[in-house]
């Protein structure tokens, strides 16, 4: 692969912080992310994915919730 495709899968650094924090904010029983992952688990419950699918895209959903409010939080204090 050259250097243009892998920039344009995006940071993985970035990619790795985000899905570090989704954990994070998973295993928090008094997170409102937690709310978020178990929303998410029951609505991926009805697809015919691996329990390993389901959990990754359900981290990947509290990821981009963190990411939202993080962008309004920023925004409001310029």
């Amino acid at each position: 692969m050259t250097a243009e495709p892998a920039f344009g899968l995006g940071n993985s650094r970035a990619k790795m912080l985000v899905w570090r924090l989704s954990v994070a904010c998973m295993r928090q029983r008094s997170s409102p992310y937690r709310i978020v992952y178990d929303a998410a688990r029951l609505q991926y419950d009805e697809r015919e994915w691996t329990d390993g699918h389901r959990h990754a895209a359900a981290l990947r959903k509290v990821g981009k919730e963190v990411l939202r409010d993080l962008w309004i939080v920023a925004k409001d204090t310029e």
